[in-house]
């Protein structure tokens, strides 16, 4: 068997899909991270937290470079699939936010 047909055969087994199908839903979960993050860096109540925010951004745009490597590498399409975990967690990192901008206290003039 030559090692064309092992990488054939490895593309076409149980294991080889399930391992794209779940590079899929990481690679969802960061496309829509990577919309999240600036949101949260702008409602960030400290300087630092704002900071920890961008550099996560900047993490997160060289995880997506990555898993396109990996994609490509597979010869696989880099379609991504909905995370719902991901989901969950920017839905709650918003409420957050709302609830964080309903308690705020109002800045007063100088």
């Amino acid at each position: 068997m030559t090692i064309s047909n092992k990488f054939s055969d490895m593309q076409n087994s149980e294991f080889h899909q399930f391992f794209v199908e779940e590079l899929r839903d990481i690679y969802g979960a960061e496309l829509s991270l990577i919309k999240a993050l600036p949101k949260m860096q702008e409602a960030s109540t400290s300087e630092e937290l704002a900071a920890a925010f961008y550099k996560h951004t900047s993490d997160t745009q060289l995880h997506i470079e990555n898993l396109e490597r990996i994609f490509d590498l597979l010869d696989e399409e880099s379609d991504s699939k909905k995370c719902k975990a991901m989901e969950g967690l920017i839905e709650e990192a918003e409420s957050i936010i709302s609830d964080t901008e309903k308690t705020a206290i109002p800045e007063m003039p100088h």
